[in-house]
């Protein structure tokens, strides 16, 4: 089953549906062995260009020499340089490669006659009308189509020796407010009015009826205005844009069409365009085809139905997701509501490090706190899928997306299975991939559905990471800088908690109370990094002699307290001897050159209450002293040998 790859962008906020469409009907019309596999982003709406890069970076998970073709549309892509990245990818893998509406060298072009169309359109206002004088409203000058359609009308002009000038023509975007702001500059920079508007688009061309409107102007009794794409609301708008025809879906058939024809080994025209028909109608002057009223009020109503639907199923969605306090029950959301919205299946591959915050305590060494793990470009090797076939689960092994392509290998000509990016900020973070999801993007509700999930993915883990700097700035203040050992602070915290809860529960615990011995001589005849030394050593005897969950501080310069739950016997000495143990280990790969150890003694309570947590550590301290005695009878004569070595 041969794979084709479809590149394309959003308009704005609104998915591009035309193209699957298009070349998965004509895969099924033409019972081609084909595969459609869609990378979709939504570049080109946002004004940080870091969040426009974080959408291409889709595009970076398609390995195209495992592709049997590319089609790409490149015309909304708002970041060069990731375009031209694309490019020359698809180039190196030497596959067949067809652009659709942007002529691009190398590749086959599948679109429309942008120059001849307008050429059209022009042609009709002067001759067959008499209009000499032109204004034009076009979008930015990078935009291939709308360049070309200005190319036109300028040569046009020139080959008939009409005159105009550069101020003539405005320009910004194909949307409504575009032709509003385009409107009011060329009326500020000219006296009185052209005969004509010529626009790149009908949402340019109404805006310019409706702008006119407000001066009291009447189109087209005061000049003519033209669109183009005849758009719905141009056949249903009062005055009826005159337009060019412009069948999206045809595009898509005819680019198709010619990767079928060079899979056959046909030699093809580089450059193939779809038919156009101009639509000469009551804003230009002409009468036109009359329109049926009353289907089109049916559609309208049909749609508000429709939409209205949609909307209040998409605001509880948002409302249940919003809820969620972890990242599977997002997506468990997500997934129950997507049927509602004719989804079929949804995997999501996440980077394992979204959760690097979740449940922890602090206690550990801050893994990111400026999101390093993330990548910017490319995907991490730390992906894997967090959601597939209706449960969530983890992949072993291979890479995440080396297996989702195996997963995802279709199997059926013109099944169609998309991807799109999952990104915080300009930081990636996984991607989304769903099954037949032509009738979503046909529906425009795929894009803010993963919108909604992304959003709150994204305050989740900055949430979590909150929270854990919070804790861990906290634990800070409760740790010995030393040892790492909780300090009287966190004694008074922690101790008293784990307290606190032994009386509730009527818990028995342990209290140890721990002392190095002769500090002051190791620090005076060794030097304080030796006494240093010899203290972290008693942390690390009694973290690896007292339980795992034991509260252990260092609460004076060699005084140590431990506190611990304990469900059954306790035998003293075998604890003192696993410290003892550790030190003399510790004392042996640090090679002292002097006595190490420590006194520890011990108390056993069942906290009623009747008696506080100091008090007890209080007994515990006078039992070490008892034990201290000992130790110092049996390492004084060790002491005065090393005094009179060192004489």
């Amino acid at each position: 089953m041969r794979k084709v790859a479809l590149i394309t962008d959003n308009w704005k906020q609104f998915m591009i549906s035309a193209w699957p469409y298009g070349i998965v009907d004509r895969m099924r019309r033409k019972g081609a062995e084909g595969t459609l596999y869609i990378f979709n982003s939504a570049g080109c709406w946002s004004l940080d260009e870091s969040y426009n890069r974080a959408e291409y970076n889709i595009m970076r998970l398609a390995d195209f020499t495992k592709f049997d073709a590319v089609i790409a549309d490149f015309n909304n892509f708002s970041v060069q340089d990731e375009v031209d990245e694309i490019i020359d990818r698809i180039k190196k893998a030497g596959i067949p490669a067809v652009s659709l509406g942007k002529e691009i060298d190398g590749f086959y072009y599948a679109g429309v006659d942008n120059y001849a169309a307008m050429w059209q359109v022009i042609e009709h206002l002067n001759e067959h009308h008499g209009m000499k004088r032109f204004w034009g409203i076009f979008a930015d000058p990078s935009n291939f189509e709308s360049a070309e359609r200005e190319r036109a009308v300028k040569d046009y002009l020139d080959s008939h020796n009409l005159s105009y000038s550069e101020n003539d023509f405005a320009h910004g975007d194909f949307d409504y407010q575009s032709g509003v702001v385009c409107y009011k500059k060329l009326r500020l920079t000219h006296e009185g009015f052209p005969d004509a508007f010529i626009c790149a688009n009908d949402n340019l061309a109404i805006s310019v009826c409706e702008e006119a409107a407000k001066e009291g102007k009447k189109v087209p009794r005061d000049f003519a205005v033209t669109g183009f794409d005849n758009f719905d609301k141009a056949s249903f708008y009062t005055p009826r844009i005159t337009t060019v025809e412009n069948a999206r879906e045809d595009i898509a058939y005819l680019a198709m069409d010619m990767i079928l024809a060079l899979w056959r080994g046909e030699k093809i025209e580089r450059k193939q365009y779809i038919k156009t028909e101009l639509v000469s109608q009551e804003s230009c002057g002409c009468h036109g085809d009359p329109f049926d009223m009353n289907q089109y009020l049916r559609k309208q109503i049909l749609s508000g139905v429709d939409t209205d639907r949609y909307e209040e199923e998409l605001m509880n969605m948002e409302s249940e997701v919003m809820q969620c306090n972890d990242a599977k029950s997002v997506v468990a959301v997500a997934r129950a509501s997507l049927p509602s919205f004719r989804v079929e299946g949804l995997c999501v591959v996440i980077d394992d490090h979204v959760f690097d915050y979740h449940d922890d305590d602090g206690r550990g060494e801050m893994a990111a706190p400026e999101l390093m793990e993330f990548n910017i470009k490319g995907y991490s090797s730390n992906m894997h899928v967090l959601y597939a076939d209706g449960c969530f689960r983890g992949m072993e092994g291979e890479k995440a997306e080396e297996d989702i392509f195996k997963k995802y290998l279709l199997e059926k000509q013109g099944e169609d299975v998309l991807f799109m990016p999952l990104h915080f900020g300009k930081y990636t973070v996984g991607y989304y991939v769903t099954k037949s999801a032509i009738p979503m993007m046909l529906s425009q509700r795929f894009f803010e559905i993963m919108r909604i999930i992304s959003r709150r993915l994204e305050e989740l883990f900055r949430s979590e990471k909150l929270n854990y700097v919070n804790v861990r700035l906290e634990n800070l203040y409760k740790r010995d800088t030393l040892t790492g050992l909780f300090n009287r602070r966190g004694i008074r915290i922690d101790g008293e908690a784990l307290y606190r809860r032994a009386i509730e529960n009527k818990d028995t615990v342990l209290i140890t109370f721990t002392d190095l011995d002769r500090l002051k001589y190791i620090n005076d005849q060794f030097g304080h990094d030796y006494g240093d030394l010899a203290l972290k050593g008693v942390a690390e005897s009694l973290k690896s002699a007292l339980n795992s969950d034991a509260i252990i501080a260092r609460t004076g310069g060699d005084e140590f307290v431990g506190i611990e739950k304990i469900s059954g016997p306790v035998d003293f000495d075998s604890i003192r001897e696993r410290i003892e143990d550790k030190m003399i280990d510790i004392g042996s790969h640090g090679n002292f050159a002097f006595p190490y150890s420590a006194s520890t003694g011990f108390v056993l309570a069942k906290p009623d209450g009747s008696k506080s947590l100091d008090e007890f550590i209080n007994d515990a301290d006078e039992k070490m002293y008892i034990e201290k005695q000992k130790n110092h009878r049996k390492t004084d004569y060790l002491t005065e040998m090393q005094d009179d070595e060192d004489e």
